[in-house]
């Protein structure tokens, strides 16, 4: 009974399912393939029926694959309306390339905050004749004059007429105009290609058109415009007068060429852009700007003094919500003829790890073999996803530190501080800032040892300073590394050369910024104060002349002479006489060349005595100019007759002085007086009286 109960629920559940809910019928069995189109409205207000809408797909791919025809003929668009397939007339822009368009109209009114998915794309079909491709059935309005007439236009001014498929005006005098459409149109896209071919060089048309009096006019300026601008692409408004709503942007148009140009109306806003035919359209809006003057109209186009031609005349319904960008239409995955895909998502159930939920993509996350769209653990880590919060993470512990109900092995930014985790010194401790003072790449909020000193914070007495030592002259228990004044000394420990030592008076001797009380060489010598003879005053060589243990360098009278070293001439050389030879203010005891002759001392034959020369004429090592005896022969110089030549008998024939051995001139006979002279002429007639004997003899007479 319980069964039967059962059956009979099950079959009215059936029965009851409302029509739209159930999977379309396969519209027509020559086409392989379609594809469902989901209409999403995310505005807060419906979406009218008959809005014109675009769905955009890669058919060229299709075609490579050989699913569709490269005219695109076989593409057709199909409206299920939950009991029957009907074919909608569609306009396909750009076939057999990566981004073709399909325009259709919506059928039925379209919720806000809703999707209709009623709408499919058919294709697979070699055999396809052409498709149901009305464009006034696809837009509100539009007009290729390919029939050959201007059915539903009206002009009052101008000469218009169709020529080639064109819709032309020749004349060039005042402003022509021709107007079609509904007056009671309101929002809506107007699209129009056009091109100058003489006249004034100007190209315009009109939105929400009234009367000559009332109406928006864009348009393409190669002059100056009524306000004595241009040239460029411009929009104005005519309301019983013409204002300009935006000025020339400065472009040039070129008769011949065909623009493309496209004005949109919604509300209070307008907004257009134009682009020559043949290239792409701008992406964004060139002119956009509200004004509330009119607010219904027809289109019209307008030649002033110009010759234009026209074509392709289009108009479309244009919302709130799309202009917001609420709204979005997208093609579903692909669905083959004759395979079973029971929730449609383009992959067959034997296939399909979720056949009864649709997810072309067939993601699963922990592989499983169930797909996400349909397993209630996603992750498989024991927690249902409705509670999981990383639902597609295995994080059985649900660890979440920020409690912001992401989980951490999910969550980019685990302490919610503003810096992603990849980036963040602390990724499990809020600090914002990111402060870093040992800059070890852990940030202080969770770094045990800030200074990266080897003492933990909480017991570190500068916990942000290095200070390994933790030196704490004061003992007040902050280290001296941070202290405003460690040593209490007055001095800040900036500005103090000895911060850890008290010296109020800085004094530093060597003035090498490290004060005398913490420097172990004062004077900066070399040698430590300790050992330092002179630990006051720079002597590295430590000189100490009399050895009494304190330097030269610091002591009143080094040698010990009697002489204080300010008045010594040798103050490292006891001369308590200070003799000084040759008076050059160095004396004698520690001067090299006492006669300041050139010569050392010790080289010099007369030390005392000046004598560059070194003249020593008996050779005797002692230079003539300090020896007694120059000639060496006994007789001191003061009494030697020829001091510079050995006489040691001191003869004097001429008694003039000078010895005969060094007088240039000696006399031949003495000098005589008295009995010299009368012995003289004794001798001297002897002599004369044997010569006269000698002749008379016969002997020659020595003269």
């Amino acid at each position: 009974m319980k069964r039967n109960c059962v059956l009979v629920y099950l079959t009215l559940a059936i029965l009851l399912i409302p029509t739209w809910l159930k999977a379309a019928d396969w519209w027509n069995a020559n086409y392989s393939y379609r594809r469902n189109v989901t209409i999403t409205n995310n505005g807060s207000s419906n979406l009218e029926a008959g809005y014109s809408l675009k769905v955009s797909l890669n058919t060229a791919s299709l075609v490579t694959a050989g699913k569709m025809l490269a005219t695109g003929n076989d593409l057709r668009l199909v409206y299920w309306n939950g009991t029957s397939n009907q074919e909608l007339d569609r306009d396909l822009i750009n076939p057999n390339t990566t981004a073709t368009d399909v325009w259709f109209k919506t059928q039925v009114v379209i919720g806000g905050s809703s999707s209709d998915t009623s709408y499919y794309i058919y294709y697979g079909f070699p055999g396809a004749g052409s498709p149901p491709a009305s464009k006034n059935q696809v837009y509100m309005f539009f007009d290729d004059f390919n029939e050959g007439n201007a059915d539903g236009w009206t002009p009052i001014f101008g000469s218009w007429s169709v020529i080639g498929g064109e819709y032309v005006q020749t004349s060039t005098v005042g402003r022509p105009i021709t107007y079609a459409g509904d007056a009671a149109w309101t929002d809506y896209v107007l699209e129009a290609t056009g091109v100058m071919t003489g006249g004034y060089p100007v190209l315009e048309f009109m939105g929400r058109y009234t009367d000559t009096l009332h109406y928006y006019l864009l348009g393409l300026n190669n002059n100056l415009d009524n306000n004595g601008e241009g040239p460029g692409f411009e929009l104005h408004v005519m309301n019983g007068g013409m204002t300009q709503l935006s000025a020339p942007d400065g472009s040039t148009f070129s008769l011949g060429t065909y623009y493309r140009m496209k004005l949109a109306l919604v509300g209070t806003q307008l907004k257009a852009r134009y682009w020559p035919v043949g290239g792409s359209e701008p992406a964004g809006w060139m002119i956009e700007i509200g004004d509330s003057a009119l607010s219904a109209g027809r289109i019209a186009l307008n030649g002033y003094g110009t010759s234009t031609k026209w074509d392709d005349i289009q108009v479309r319904k244009y919302s709130l919500i799309e202009n917001s960008g609420h709204l979005a239409v997208m093609a579903g995955s692909e669905e083959q003829k004759g395979v079973t895909d029971t929730d449609g998502d383009g992959i067959p159930d034997t296939a399909d790890n979720c056949p009864s939920t649709p997810n072309p993509g067939q993601t699963d996350t922990d592989t499983d073999g169930i797909g996400d769209a349909c397993d209630t653990d996603d992750d498989n880590d024991g927690v249902l996803d409705g509670a999981d919060n990383c639902p597609l993470v295995f994080n059985p512990g649900q660890t979440d530190t920020d409690t912001d109900g992401i989980g951490d092995v999910c969550d980019t930014d685990d302490d919610n501080d503003g810096v992603l985790d990849g980036a963040d010194n602390c990724p499990l401790v809020f600090n914002p800032a990111q402060t870093d003072t040992d800059t070890d790449g852990i940030g202080d909020a969770c770094d045990t040892d800030d200074d990266n000193d080897g003492v933990l914070d909480g017991a570190d007495n500068c916990p942000l300073v290095f200070n390994p030592g933790q030196t704490d002259t004061d003992t007040d228990g902050i280290g001296d590394a941070c202290e405003y004044d460690s040593d209490g000394d007055g001095a800040p420990d900036t500005a103090d050369n000895c911060p850890s030592i008290p010296n109020p008076g800085q004094t530093d001797t060597d003035t090498d910024g490290i004060g005398d009380a913490c420097d172990t060489d004062d004077d900066n010598d070399g040698v430590l104060d300790g050992v330092d003879n002179c630990p006051l005053v720079s002597n590295p060589g430590q000189t100490d002349t009399d050895s009494d243990g304190i330097g030269d360098a610091c002591e009143y009278d080094s040698d010990g002479d009697g002489a204080p070293d300010t008045a010594d001439n040798c103050p490292s050389t006891p001369n308590p006489g200070q003799t000084d030879t040759d008076t050059d203010g160095i004396g004698d005891a520690c001067d090299t060349d006492d006669d300041n002759d050139g010569l050392l001392d010790g080289a010099d034959n007369c030390p005392l005595v000046s004598n560059p020369g070194q003249t020593d004429t008996d050779t005797d090592g002692i230079g003539d100019a300090c020896d007694t005896d120059d000639d060496n022969d006994g007789v001191l110089d003061g009494v030697d007759n020829c001091p510079l030549v050995s006489n040691p008998g001191q003869e004097d024939t001429d008694g003039d002085g000078t010895g005969d051995v060094c007088d240039s001139t000696p006399a031949l006979i003495p000098s005589m007086t008295g009995w010299g002279i009368i012995a003289a002429v004794i001798i001297m007639s002897v002599l004369m009286v044997r010569a006269l004997r000698r002749r008379d003899q016969g002997h020659p007479v020595i003269r």
